[in-house]
């Protein structure tokens, strides 16, 4: 073959990788729908409340988003981190990462304002007839068996 020849295959099959590379990532862009996404934008830690300043909002295609996580702002602001759970920057708000302050098991120390302290007090069950709780409290029980004469 002649150099003419041989440059016009290499040519040829330049521009048709180039085609192939181009024409499959048009096709994987219109296949890939974006969809807007809330994520974390600053370090979170346990029991902190969410504002609007915790919140950015980025675009990601819709089949890699996981199915447990929270889309919209309305579903986040207000809630706090759940116990023992740490949102770092660009991480999704998954559900089971954040709680409502109202259903959270220490909802009553979340409530407290600055300065202010819970003191735990001895509560006698017996004497109060169990008069002292509250919906939405949790009691420890603690049950002792004494089993005599037996192996």
């Amino acid at each position: 073959m002649d150099n003419k020849k041989k440059s016009i295959i290499v040519i040829s099959i330049g521009l048709f990788v180039l085609l192939n590379i181009s024409g499959s990532m048009i096709i994987i862009k219109t296949l890939s729908k974006t969809v807007d996404v809330v994520v974390v934008s600053k370090m979170m830690h346990p029991r902190e409340r969410i504002t609007k300043d915790h919140i950015m909002t980025i675009a990601m295609p819709q089949n890699t988003i996981p199915n447990n996580v929270l889309l919209k702002e309305e579903d986040i602001i207000g809630k706090v981190v759940a116990f023992e759970t740490h949102l770092f920057r660009g991480m999704f708000f998954f559900e089971d990462a954040i709680e409502d302050m109202d259903e959270t098991k220490d909802a009553p120390l979340l409530r407290l304002k600055a300065n202010q302290v819970a003191v735990s007090l001895g509560v006698d069950v017996v004497k109060s007839l169990g008069n002292t709780l509250l919906h939405r409290q949790y009691v420890d029980i603690v049950f002792t068996l004494s089993i005599r004469n037996e192996n």
